[in-house]
């Protein structure tokens, strides 16, 4: 007898389960991405039990006739595509026919079904990939699958499924991500009997996002509009918008909802120290480019793409996202000082140009008694009292939003007090500082003003072998940031020279890290974040401490240099630098009306 032998089709479908329907939430995310297919303008979600006992998508598209709605319960069954040519150009969801008939097979299914031109609709109905049951059936046009009992008959994968409150958070999460990229489209969502979603049809993608993630999210959220390479649109959060986790990250790529580790580190790399450790910003993505330079075919649940160029558009959505962050549009647009001198030595100049954008929606919550702070940006340039930092000046016959606020004072040598016609404002001077600091020394760094330190003793490291042929593709590279390797053959290199910055260091892991970025990315992001590191240290130790007085000529001073600069929202450890109160506020506290 043959070792060898065929797999019945149960089997196989459960196998094929396995790779497709992950948990509740893949189960959601393929259906709903068939009725997007057919053309549904309204799609409602039903889940109990986070999508383990009934999963219930229902949608107004186009319908299946009989013979269609039969065969689409096969494996390898599909509309989208005819022939292997056709995958180099997918603009659909789904196309490998692989989700409906997995489905089918771990759980209690039925599939009823009419296309408008039909007078009734056609019912199918399997118990776990048993045989096919069908009946005639009275619904509307369009589409309904119901999923009862999910992995009844798969007990091993019910053991790594989560508590019914993280599945039914999963499902949320995919419900909303794919109504983000169609905002032109009704959804629904009820779990447990509760409506947890209603997206009706928005005018275009920035209300869509803004009613996606909520009102004080949406305060917070800026828009991105980049056309380079790849076209860009979306959304970022401000600095202050965090998360403890990725789940406030969207990816979309040519409409379609992915996961991508580059674009996810380009979005962090850009954010950079902005971020206090540990947190995570809110950012909704969307990139389209030629469909001939996305593999899509790359995952059985068509999670994750692959890219032509993967550097491109690393360095493509960096530069997107940067460009929103260096200008801080979360600045506060009000004139700063109308009606207010500037000082004993000069008027205030009220013209500050183009306001940022405005987000989405701002939030006018606020207790009575509560001040409700709102974070500012900056724009530092640098000042260095005492002499221990270079000096970045603003621009000759530029004000900009700190240089035009009126100076108060200095309160316990930690902040300094400002006010505008509609606000109290606090500057914490050591941040401040130390942010106008650390932009001048990456200036620096970068235009090669920082010096390099030649090792008194080259030190030889041995390398993984897999990373050594992209080392030597590189050396160039890493020569002109400062990092001069050489190949000492095998997986041996030798490193003679490092940035001042870096001595230290741990070459080796400085390395590893580096061409582990250069593999996944095409590009030495690490680099950045790793300097943006230490020099952010040595901002720290040549900027004001908290105690030290200034006089009023350093502290105008420093408020010119904020304007000086990118990056206005925090300090490189990502702390605050500036609060605002609005006077109406100040005013509430005091129980003045």
């Amino acid at each position: 007898m043959p070792l060898i032998h065929r797999l019945p089709d149960t089997v196989v479908n459960r196998i094929a389960a396995g790779e497709v329907v992950e948990k509740p939430a893949s189960v959601v995310k393929e259906l709903v991405e068939n009725s997007l297919d057919a053309g549904a303008r309204s799609v409602s979600v039903e889940v109990e039990r986070g999508g383990l006992d009934l999963i219930r998508v229902v949608d107004d598209g186009c319908g299946m006739a009989p013979e269609d709605a039969r065969l689409c319960l096969e494996r390898h069954a599909t509309s989208k595509i005819a022939s292997d040519l056709d995958l180099a150009h997918v603009a659909t969801f789904g196309f490998r026919g692989e989700a409906l008939p997995s489905i089918l097979s771990v759980s209690r299914f039925s599939l009823r079904t009419r296309p408008r031109e039909a007078e009734v609709g056609l019912e199918l109905s399997s118990q776990g990939g048993a045989e096919v049951q069908e009946r005639p059936v009275a619904m509307p046009p369009g589409t309904e699958i119901t999923v009862r009992e999910l992995f009844f008959n798969v007990p091993a994968r019910l053991k790594f499924v989560k508590s019914d409150r993280t599945e039914a958070s999963h499902v949320i999460d995919t419900v909303r991500a794919l109504a983000l990229a169609h905002p032109e489209r009704h959804f629904t969502l009820r779990s447990g009997g509760r409506l947890v979603l209603d997206l009706a049809p928005a005018r275009d993608l920035n209300d869509r996002i803004a009613d996606a993630l909520g009102g004080d999210a949406a305060a917070a959220l800026f828009p991105v509009e980049h056309h380079g390479g790849v076209r860009i649109r979306g959304a970022v959060g401000a600095p202050s918008l965090t998360r403890q986790s990725p789940s406030g990250l969207y990816w979309h790529v040519n409409g379609r909802w992915v996961r991508d580790r580059g674009i996810q580190r380009a979005v962090l790399n850009a954010y950079g120290p902005l971020l206090p450790q540990g947190a995570w910003p809110v950012a909704v993505l969307f990139l389209d480019l030629d469909p001939t330079q996305v593999d899509v075919n790359v995952h059985p649940a068509k999670a994750e793409v692959r890219f032509a160029a993967s550097g491109t558009v690393f360095r493509e959505v960096l530069a997107a996202v940067s460009g929103v962050l260096a200008g801080a549009p979360w600045v506060r647009v009000d004139a700063p000082s109308a009606g207010y001198p500037q000082g004993e030595d000069g008027a205030t100049d009220s013209s500050l140009g183009q306001p940022p954008p405005r987000p989405y929606r701002r939030s006018s919550q606020a207790g009575a008694l509560t001040p409700r702070h709102t974070q500012l940006g900056f724009h530092p340039g640098l000042i260095a009292p005492g002499g221990s930092a270079p000096v970045l000046e603003p621009a000759p016959g530029e004000t900009g939003y700190f240089s035009s606020l009126h100076y108060v004072g200095q309160v316990g040598g930690l902040f300094l007090v400002c006010e505008t016609a509609r606000e109290l404002v606090l500057v914490d001077q050591h941040a401040a500082h130390e942010r106008v600091t650390f932009e001048a020394l990456r200036r620096g760094f970068a235009g090669g003003g920082v010096p390099t330190q030649r090792l008194l003793l080259p030190e030889r490291l041995e390398m993984p072998a897999d990373l050594v042929p992209i080392l030597e593709e590189r050396v160039e590279d890493l020569a002109r940031l400062g990092l001069h390797v050489r190949p000492f053959g095998g997986s041996s290199v030798v490193v003679e020279e490092v940035p001042a910055p870096l001595a230290g260091a741990s070459c080796r892991a400085l390395l590893i890290d580096l061409l582990d970025e250069v593999r996944a990315t095409e590009s030495l992001g690490a680099f950045t974040l790793r300097v943006d590191a230490l020099l952010s240290r040595a901002a720290c130790h040549a900027s004001v401490r908290g105690g030290d007085r200034l006089t009023p000529e350093a502290a105008r001073a420093l408020l010119a240099s904020l304007d000086g600069v990118d990056f206005k929202a925090n300090c490189p450890h990502g702390r605050p630098v500036v609060v605002g109160f609005s006077l109406d506020e100040v005013a509430g506290w005091f129980q003045r009306t």
